[in-house]
């Protein structure tokens, strides 16, 4: 809640194909990187630009003393979207940025262009910009993924103003929308999966289980909103072709009920959501076929709880607390009554007078050691320096330390009128590049090392071996090769 107040023999030409075609995978193979036991981390936000089609995913690599170093900035061919009052809505998300399981690709939404982005994560954490594609509604505002399936959670056109307290209702309902994603990183619309809300609510977190079969969408609502899906926790059950199973809403028994921030217990069935207007933490469980049901609160220290995640391990939950720009660190030795433990305050630059700094999104590594946190200013326009990226150390005990202060992303192109979000983070091998090869000695090589040579056919491997003694590269015309090939390979041999 980024307002804080809130087989036949093959005749001789298909062979020579498949021979050519053979050496074109081999050759392939040979000019890939061979990949060290050294990893970086890259680390990825979105500036959120809302000028058109400046939107932007920025990449940061994570050194070994713990700074962040720019890799560069992508643009993602889409627009922002603005918040300078803020209204409730259109920052009240999470998951805007996600990497695919595997790494190969990071998918980022524009908000105020209706479609996602896909990037392919290069060698050194940099990006390249697959496409930009349609997100099947209004407002994309949360992206999951289950191997090859992505969840777009499209919020809608209804927007709340807390400076008035009036909510304008749009036209557009919110829904969620899935896609399969390619092999080279494009999307395809699934038939079928779309799947509507309440008009005025606002689907702000999806979560998947780690098995990939259920889907929960924390459908958040301003308190004006009577949708009756409003401040629920919606379960779905995936099926096979991607389509969603909707199962029965569930709403946490507190007052007020606005959930945001749900994070999934990584070893046990219970989501967690932060209570963002009573300061506490709501534990759900669930069965394996998505029955919820709501089974506490835990109230904390942090003022406006919007933001969650929970170390791999299920022993931490961490809440990003908007109104008091502090992380609650929770011991969840009891799950279903997690402890507070900590409430960190974030370090950075001073705000301006009249300005504030607000915690929001929290992100872990995948080896638990780091939690990333973005903050943003307040309000837009006025805090340029408070948009920001966190590192900070997690202790064994869980607790939070911030040794080294924060990325200020107005160094790395994000505009002041922008509000950052999304974290997501690869580690991958670094890339070593391979020996050089060492020249071929064409008076002493086997036919299947001159066969090595680019271009070289069995047949011209044959017939220098033939030809041989060789003591020039003019020499190489006696096996056939013409003045303009003999050129091409005299650096890749010797005599």
């Amino acid at each position: 809640m980024r307002n804080a107040s809130l087989s036949r023999r093959a005749p001789k030409a298909q062979l020579n194909s498949q021979n050519r075609r053979a050496r074109a995978i081999y050759e392939s193979l040979e000019a890939r990187l061979v990949l060290s036991a050294t990893t970086f981390t890259a680390v990825y936000t979105e500036s959120n630009n809302p000028a058109p089609g400046l939107n932007a995913v920025l990449a940061f690599n994570q050194n070994t003393n713990g700074t962040l170093s720019p890799i560069g900035s992508y643009n993602t061919g889409g627009t922002g979207q603005t918040n300078i009052l803020p209204s409730i809505g259109p920052s009240d998300s999470s998951f805007e940025v996600i990497p695919t399981p595997d790494g190969r690709f990071v998918v980022a939404v524009n908000m105020g262009s209706r479609s996602v982005s896909t990037f392919s994560v290069n060698d050194d954490g940099g990006l390249t910009l697959v496409g930009t594609f349609g997100s099947g509604g209004v407002q994309p505002d949360s992206l999951a993924i289950t191997g090859d399936k992505l969840y777009v959670t499209n919020r809608g056109d209804s927007a709340f103003n807390p400076n008035t307290g009036k909510l304008t209702l749009g036209t557009t309902k919110p829904n969620i929308t899935g896609f399969q994603i390619l092999g080279d990183g494009t999307l395809k619309a699934i038939a079928g999966s779309t799947v509507s809300f309440g008009l005025g609510t606002s689907p702000s977190h999806s979560l998947i289980t780690p098995d990939g079969s259920l889907l929960f969408v924390d459908n958040f609502a301003v308190p004006t909103v009577t949708a009756a899906d409003g401040n629920t926790m919606i379960p779905f059950q995936i099926k096979s072709n991607g389509q969603l199973v909707e199962g029965t809403p569930v709403r946490a028994a507190v007052n007020p009920p606005q959930i945001l921030g749900a994070t999934l217990n990584p070893t046990k069935r219970i989501i967690y959501a932060g209570l963002a207007l009573d300061n506490g933490v709501a534990a759900f469980t669930y069965t394996a076929s998505g029955v919820i049901t709501y089974a506490g609160e835990t109230p904390i220290t942090g003022v406006v709880p919007c933001w969650g995640a929970a170390s791999a391990d299920g022993k931490f939950l961490y809440t990003g607390n908007t109104a008091s720009d502090t992380v609650t660190v929770l011991s969840l030795a009891n799950p279903l009554h997690p402890v507070q433990i900590q409430d960190f305050a974030l370090g950075g630059p001073t705000p301006p007078t009249g300005a504030t700094t607000r915690a929001f999104q929290v992100q872990l590594s995948p080896d638990g050691h780091t939690l990333f946190a973005i903050s943003s200013g307040n309000p837009a326009g006025a805090n340029a320096n408070g948009n920001q990226l966190h590192d900070l150390v997690v202790g064994a005990n869980g607790k939070l330390s911030e040794p080294v202060g924060p990325a200020v992303l107005a160094l790395n192109g994000v505009p002041g009128n922008a509000l950052d979000m999304g974290i997501a983070v690869v580690v991958r091998a670094a890339p070593v590049a391979p020996a050089a090869k060492s020249k071929i000695n064409v008076n002493t090589a086997t036919a299947r090392e001159l066969y090595d040579i680019p271009g070289v056919t069995v047949a011209q491997a044959q017939k220098i071996i033939a030809g041989r003694l060789y003591k020039s590269p003019a020499d190489l015309s006696r096996a056939g090769f013409n003045a303009q090939r003999i050129a091409e390979i005299t650096s890749l041999v010797t005599f």
